[in-house]
């Protein structure tokens, strides 16, 4: 099953070594999700993201976002720059969830006071 997001898109949970999350088929690698994929959120540890985004790169998947929450979360300069040298467009850090619409308090705390202090994550 690929879940349909109110945002239009689509979220297709994709690991190695699971067989499902939360229910839906777990794909173990980026080229087998059928259709292919238009961004890939990285969700691994930083040493590991750079193996992602060249996956990314191999399938001509042109957005990534590396996610940080507490910590470096997937945020690794070599991930970044691979998916610069690649053409890709990258974000490099913050969660996601601080900008979808109806995200809890803590996402939106969180996005209010990195817009404050000029740590929101930019494209590049």
């Amino acid at each position: 099953m690929i879940r349909r997001q109110a945002s239009g898109g689509q979220t297709v949970p994709n690991s190695p070594s699971a067989e499902e999350a939360e229910g839906d088929r777990c794909f173990h690698d980026l080229k087998s999700i059928p259709g292919g994929v238009d961004a890939v959120v990285v969700g691994t540890a930083a040493p590991e993201s750079a193996g992602v985004v060249r996956d990314c790169a191999e399938q001509s998947i042109q957005h990534v976002w590396l996610n940080r929450s507490f910590g470096s979360g997937s945020v690794s300069d070599g991930a970044a720059d691979l998916a610069r040298q690649n053409g890709i467009t990258v974000i490099a850090g913050a969660c996601p969830m601080m900008f979808l619409p109806g995200a809890d308090i803590g996402h939106r705390c969180m996005r209010w006071l990195l817009s404050l202090t000029g740590g929101l994550p930019k494209e590049a």
